[in-house]
């Protein structure tokens, strides 16, 4: 059975690949003139791939990611839009479900995936990388794309496109890496909400 799901997970990897390679031979990284900085209190709605390596496991799907001041609920599909995984909070509560299963709840939110998965993510940070916002400051566009950041944590953000949504400059294609993952986003829609 783990043999299956691991000849499935590298099919999947291999056609990201093929659409990434794709995808990047039709379109240029783009840099609007959008003349709103997005806030990091901002509410959102975002669709994207999503692609997932740490160290000889790899996963790629999609994700929708509703988030609040209060609330986020991230969603995690297969490729093929089965749901996988679905990540909530309420205020400090995180949980960790698959379908109707309670895998894990808590309010150590950056311990969450690697108490389940072995590896950690910064949920915590996730937020603001998204909007791209890595410092405790609102941004605007960097010139030149793609640009990189360094966190204190080690993180290398690279934001390798942006769009104009609603008059704000917001990441289209990025990566976060660190010595061990790396964590690619390639956004199909954005709906920002007013900061909160």
């Amino acid at each position: 059975m783990e043999n299956l799901y691991s000849v499935i997970r590298y099919r999947y990897l291999l056609l990201l690949i093929c659409m990434s390679i794709l995808t990047g031979c039709a379109t240029r990284p783009g840099h609007p003139t959008a003349v709103v900085p997005v806030d990091v209190d901002m509410s959102f709605v975002v669709e994207s791939r999503l692609a997932f390596r740490h160290d000889n496991d790899a996963m790629s799907g999609r994700l929708i990611w509703r988030h609040s001041a209060h609330q986020d609920t991230i969603d995690i599909f297969s490729v093929f839009r089965h749901q996988l995984f679905a990540i909530e909070r309420q205020g400090s509560h995180y949980q960790l479900s698959r379908g109707k299963e309670i895998l894990i709840s808590t309010t150590e939110v950056d311990q969450l995936t690697n108490d389940y998965f072995g590896y950690p993510i910064p949920l915590s940070q996730l937020s603001r990388w998204v909007l791209g916002i890595p410092v405790n400051d609102k941004i605007s566009n960097r010139e030149p794309l793609p640009y990189r950041v360094i966190t204190s944590e080690g993180w290398i953000l690279q934001y390798d496109e942006f769009s104009e949504v609603q008059n704000r400059a917001v990441p289209q294609r990025m990566s976060f890496s660190n010595e061990k993952m790396t964590i690619r986003f390639v956004v199909d829609s954005w709906i920002l909400g007013e900061p909160q």
